[in-house]
């Protein structure tokens, strides 16, 4: 079953994540560290089916940035495990495992052995665009783009994505709570590089999405429910996934260190 996350595949980070912030006054390579020490330590979603544990995230810091995220995979009692590391120089983003990050101006480069995402950014430290690049042969070719369109509050309401032609496929459209998003205090730029696997990109949670084809046609649907701490943090997510197969349910439970 399709998960909560949006299907955004980011190069050798071994899931699905991406972006570089700047600041506003274009000082464009500097990594922003949140005071507040309430941090995301742990992730866990559970399966559709059983409600068992399926995928779990650990969170390690060190100086106060995030220096590694494990995913471990629970598949027929076995666990898989992956890690991406991150590393710095000067406080700043350099490195992603083995993936070199670069800037130019108001942009983000990612480049793999096989992949290489490159990330577009306005005055605000917010993703405009995403552009995703496969290599056949020798040559890297552009194989999809990705636009996003924030509220106020700075939360992504709308989410494109586009072929290489630049032709729509399909887009999201996204609702809010007025909480605090469960990676509100990792560092930037770190924390929108989260954002397809945990809505990372943004200050508060989704309650609701909804996915539509290029004919405006809904496809899909997510509801969110929370249950918060008493810092507004969720620690329970209940997602109710609605498409024409049926209804299904799976929860996402989070732990902080403060």
């Amino acid at each position: 079953m399709k998960k909560s996350k949006l299907k955004l595949r980011i190069l050798v980070v071994f899931i699905i994540t991406s972006l570089y912030a700047c600041t506003p006054d274009n000082n464009t390579e500097e990594t922003i560290i949140p005071a507040n020490t309430t941090k995301i330590a742990r992730i866990e979603l559970t399966r559709t089916d059983s409600q068992e544990i399926e995928e779990t995230y650990d969170f390690e810091y060190q100086n106060n940035k995030l220096q590694k995220m494990t995913l471990n995979e629970y598949v027929s009692n076995t666990v898989v495990s992956f890690e991406s590391n991150y590393f710095y120089t000067d406080d700043i983003l350099t490195q992603i495992n083995n993936a070199p990050v670069s800037y130019d101006g108001n942009t983000l480069t990612i480049t793999g052995e096989d992949e290489q995402e490159i990330l577009f950014f306005n005055d605000n430290m917010q993703i405009e665009k995403i552009e995703l690049y496969y290599r056949y042969a020798t040559i890297l070719e552009l194989d999809a783009i990705f636009y996003f369109t924030y509220d106020a509050a700075g939360n992504i309401i709308r989410n494109d994505t586009h072929n290489a032609n630049d032709e729509l496929l399909w887009y999201a459209i996204f609702e809010y709570d007025s909480k605090q998003n469960p990676l509100q205090n990792i560092q930037y730029p770190v924390k929108q590089l989260l954002y397809s696997e945990f809505f990372g990109g943004n200050e508060n949670n989704p309650i609701s999405r909804k996915e539509f084809n290029n004919n405006g046609e809904l496809q899909e649907e997510f509801i969110y429910e929370y249950q918060y701490n008493a810092n507004d943090f969720p620690v329970e997510m209940k997602i109710t996934y609605i498409n024409p197969l049926g209804t299904f349910i799976s929860y996402e439970y989070f732990t902080y260190d403060e």
